[in-house]
């Protein structure tokens, strides 16, 4: 199968083919893309379209597409499998062939005496995607007919093909009216299979509770089978990605009415998709199970995703609202984003009246259109960026809305993601939350509620956010934020404003100030923290001359044993008979020491003092030395996150791609008073030794994602050990403070703004 060739532009207009359009008119409307640094496009047979669809001269215009497409260099073109939508039908050809090929649904009558009077409706306005012939008859008439004429460019050009509001269910009502009647999705021998799985007739269960999610599990099991993964067979066989959505994604009930399993049908597409056309920019409408639903898809298949966006416009929408929106996406994992509707001209605005968001050089802003391929290409960088362990909220079986739980959890600033229903938990969920019966149940803690409130308390309590967002002194609402595994992480304003919020973020155990442009994100860079030399630690026996301590993974150590005034050590009852020379110590320390390299095991391990005292505080009895984190007694891996330090003494490098902004003219540093020097793109901009601890930003370093390392310099003090030897030798209390130098290893810029 083919696999996703990025392209420069990660735009992929809907390019409404429009009339019976000429080589030349083609050609001018695709040099508008291009110019816009536009390179892909999908080709879309719609309202307004006056060529027989699929017809000789219909494919005669898309060979001029894909010619001149080649010849302005564009990098990819995708096919669109339907006239309209929904897919399924080729305009109609599919259902006229036969009355089996039209959707049909059982209409479900309760009688009395618990009896069911079932009758099968046939509605000839769309496909009946669960019929096997049916759907070959679909792959016949559309798929097969672009393979012979246009398979030459198939995974190299053509890249994939969209699918559009695929449904077995328009119609369907499995949970029944008020009346008790259901409308269920038929196909040939459903009453059979229900019998075959749960040993009871259909018409004889209808009653059961479970009733509504047996039929929807038979139906999305057929679904899936007969339509996503017949269609993605034959892509994959010609090398190309099956895209495109869902019908009714943002509301659960809709949502299986149409798909009946939703998360078995979005991963069916190779590259799974969704439908944002209102751009809802505002928490409380944003389409959260939307973009959930897609996510999901997503992160099952690995190779990427897509969103159409934009088509109910409004046409006069803001730049910084359509970048806001394909940012959001990108959060969501996808990175392909549709915008809807590039029209060759507007004669399908007779068909589609209420559908207007040209983008072509019809838009007065057109020239300005670069700047949304430029920001698309950040936001797909972050589309493909992994998360780090969130909230899992698991899909109910139960029709349950979890929108308004959603909601909560982004209110909350607690990040979260959607597994199946029967998904195990993975190590990418931190805990998982699920819903039946009314009860929300927080299953690795194993603790029940009996509302969604006192479930975001417990949450918002005992789950260790690794940021906060305040504004005017409260948690700030409005704001999505993602982190990334890598320790980044995206703040997104959802207010759908243009007007600046003034935050305070609290990270890494300190406050600080920033500006969130309204629309806009703010990224916290991924800090690498370096040391210029390895950790030491003194070793601090108790009384009786002990320490133990544990690796959480085999290490390489170095021993280092005081020679002047002579101890001696053991290690795990063997003794040890240090004879290299310390140079891992500092200059004054090193002839007084001797080293021993010790390659250790996981686990825990013993150093025994002979004389059972350490007595001088600045001239410890042995050190320990290498490339490790410390946590309480805990050797680990150096992560160069900056945790585990506390006792390190040497030069600390912070390294991480910072966003200046534009109207910044400087920044401030909580250096911990500890001299520093700061680097913008491999370039010095000045150390500073003292208060304020403020640097200037040179103008072409402005408003540029760059690399910026700030350097410090500590003391010598952390090594000497902390305030828990006060209580075991109090004399030591009056030569040594007990505080640490340096608070914190990772330290953000605040920047003061024109």
């Amino acid at each position: 199968m083919n696999t996703v060739n990025v392209c420069n532009a990660p735009l992929v207009p809907m390019v409404a083919v429009t009339g019976c359009p000429e080589r030349s008119w083609i050609k001018q409307r695709l040099e508008e893309l291009r110019s816009a640094g536009i390179d892909q496009f999908l080709l879309y047979p719609r309202s307004g379209c006056e060529l027989k669809y699929m017809s000789e001269e219909w494919l005669n215009t898309c060979e001029i597409f894909i010619q001149e497409a080649l010849a302005l260099d564009f990098h990819a073109l995708w096919l669109y499998d339907e006239f309209n939508w929904p897919s399924g039908q080729c305009g109609g050809k599919v259902q006229a062939a036969s009355p089996n090929y039209a959707l049909q649904l059982m209409k479900c009558t309760p009688k009395e005496n618990n009896s069911l009077q079932v009758e099968i409706i046939t509605d000839p306005r769309y496909p009946n995607l669960l019929h096997p012939e049916a759907m070959e008859l679909f792959i016949s008439l559309t798929h097969e007919v672009y393979a012979r004429r246009f398979g030459q460019y198939f995974g190299n050009f053509i890249k994939g093909i969209f699918t559009d509001e695929p449904s077995p269910g328009y119609g369907a009502n499995y949970a029944g009216d008020p009346d008790g009647v259901r409308m269920i999705p038929y196909y040939s021998g459903i009453e059979e299979e229900y019998e075959k799985c749960w040993e009871i007739p259909f018409r004889q269960d209808f009653t059961h509770p479970d009733f509504t999610d047996r039929c929807r599990q038979l139906v999305g099991k057929r679904f899936r089978e007969n339509y996503f993964d017949r269609i993605r067979q034959w892509c994959d066989a010609h090398d190309l990605l099956l895209t495109g959505h869902l019908m009714e994604e943002h509301i659960m009930g809709n949502s299986r009415n149409h798909s009946a399993t939703p998360l078995a049908a979005i991963t069916g597409f190779s590259m799974p998709g969704c439908d944002e056309i209102f751009t809802r920019l505002k928490t409380n409408t944003f389409e959260w199970l939307t973009f959930a639903t897609a996510h999901y898809g997503i992160r099952q298949r690995g190779n990427g995703g897509l969103a159409e966006l934009f088509a109910l416009g409004p046409a006069d929408m803001p730049l910084s609202r359509m970048s806001a929106m394909i940012n959001m996406a990108a959060l969501f994992g996808i990175d392909h984003y549709i915008l809807a509707v590039t029209q060759l001209d507007f004669r399908g605005n007779v068909g589609k009246y209420a559908w207007f968001n040209p983008y072509s050089s019809d838009q007065p802003w057109w020239k300005h259109m670069a700047y949304l391929s430029q920001s698309s290409q950040r936001s797909a960088e972050l589309a493909r960026r992994p998360h780090a362990p969130e909230i899992g909220v698991r899909y109910p079986r139960e029709c349950i809305e979890i929108n308004e739980l959603l909601l909560n959890l982004v209110q909350n600033q607690i990040p979260w993601h959607i597994i199946g229903t029967d998904d195990p938990v993975s190590a990418q969920e931190t805990e998982v939350i699920s819903v039946k019966s009314g009860i929300w149940t927080l299953e690795r803690a194993s603790k029940s509620f009996s509302s969604q409130e006192a479930l975001i308390n417990e949450l918002v309590e005992h789950w260790l956010q690794s940021i906060t967002v305040w504004e005017n002194g409260k948690l700030a609402e409005d704001v999505f934020i993602r982190v990334f595994a890598d320790g980044s992480i995206i703040l997104q304003d959802l207010t759908d404003s243009a007007a600046v919020r003034h935050l305070t973020v609290r990270r890494h155990n300190k406050e600080y100030g920033i500006e969130l442009q309204g629309r806009g994100c703010y990224e916290l860079p991924a800090w690498k923290v370096r040391r210029d030399r390895p950790n030491r630690m003194r070793v601090q026996f108790d009384v009786n001359g002990k320490f133990d301590f544990t690796l959480s993974e085999p290490m390489t150590l170095k021993v280092a044993v005081r020679e002047y005034s002579p101890v001696k050590i053991s290690l795990n009852g063997t003794p040890l008979t240090p004879e290299e020379p310390a140079a891992e110590l500092p200059p004054g320390f090193e002839p007084l020491y001797k080293s021993i390299t010790l390659d250790l095991a996981a686990g825990g391990h013993t150093l025994l003092l002979a004389d059972g005292k350490d007595v001088y505080p600045y001239l410890p009895a042995v050190w320990i030395s290498g490339e490790f984190a410390l946590n309480s007694s805990t050797l680990s891996a150096d992560r160069q996150n900056g945790e585990g330090l506390e006792n390190y003494s040497g030069g600390i490098s912070q390294i991480g791609t910072v966003k200046i902004p534009r109207n910044a003219v400087g920044f401030y540093l909580d250096t911990d008073d500890l001299p520093s020097e700061v680097l913008i793109d491999g370039e010095s901009i000045g150390s500073c030794e003292d208060a304020p601890f403020f640097w200037n930003i040179p103008e072409k370093f402005r408003g540029k994602r760059l690399q910026m390392e700030i350097i410090r310099q500590t003391s010598i003090g952390p090594v000497f050990g902390d305030v828990l030897s006060f209580d075991k030798y109090p004399i030591w209390s009056d030569a040594y403070s007990g505080q640490y130098p340096v608070k914190n290893f990772v330290i953000e810029p605040e920047f003061r703004l024109l």
